[in-house]
């Protein structure tokens, strides 16, 4: 039997954006961290992203950083921001342990 084995806290982590364009203002931050139901395991982390400021924020690429490691992810949907926006993304972390907690998680994202 397959058992989801998950890992959601209260607590989240938040970084802000290198921001290029002037007007955006976009921070990101990991809401939960849960373990694939197959059986090779691998982790999804769920992304919120938020766009403060006046303008719209493509998201180039964000890096999700854990104590054991990091991974860079380009969105492949032309992930936008919108002002005074937000958008959420599941990512998928091979690498990650199923003993990571989201509070553990960072998470740093770069407009185009």
């Amino acid at each position: 039997m397959k058992m989801l084995r998950a890992l959601v806290f209260g607590f989240a982590t938040t970084a802000l954006c290198a921001c290029p364009r002037s007007g955006a203002s976009v921070t990101a931050r990991a809401t939960a961290v849960t373990t694939s139901l197959e059986s090779v395991l691998y982790a999804v982390v769920t992304v919120d992203f938020r766009n403060a400021g006046a303008a719209d924020c493509k998201v180039a690429k964000y890096v999700v950083t854990w104590p054991s490691g990091k991974k860079t992810i380009t969105p492949s949907d032309g992930l936008v921001v919108p002002a005074r926006g937000t958008a959420q993304r599941r990512a998928r972390i091979d690498e990650m342990s199923d003993r990571t907690r989201v509070k553990d998680v960072t998470i740093t994202a770069t407009c185009a």
